[in-house]
């Protein structure tokens, strides 16, 4: 018998840059598409407005089924640790 393992599927999304306004700044990433708390699965993303400033962007959000509520700080600090960022 073969073992295959399965990768995660993945999704591109884009987040704000940055928490402390600090420049129109929105980021475009391929993220696994697993709550980076429990492993289950994400939500599917929707658009929402988001603020810098005075300045108005378009950025994803999503609900994970599971409730874990993630941060886009937490993300961006997770990829900036695996040097992705």
């Amino acid at each position: 018998m073969t073992e295959t393992t399965e990768l995660p599927q993945v999704k591109m999304v884009t987040i704000p840059g940055s928490d402390n306004h600090g420049g129109y700044l929105a980021l475009k990433l391929v993220l696994p598409w697993v709550c980076r708390k429990c492993g289950g699965p994400r939500g599917e993303p929707f658009k929402v407005a988001d603020w810098d400033g005075d300045r108005k962007m378009t950025v994803d959000a999503w609900r994970n089924p599971c409730g874990h509520l993630e941060l886009y700080s937490e993300i961006r600090a997770d990829l900036q640790r695996e040097g992705k960022l």
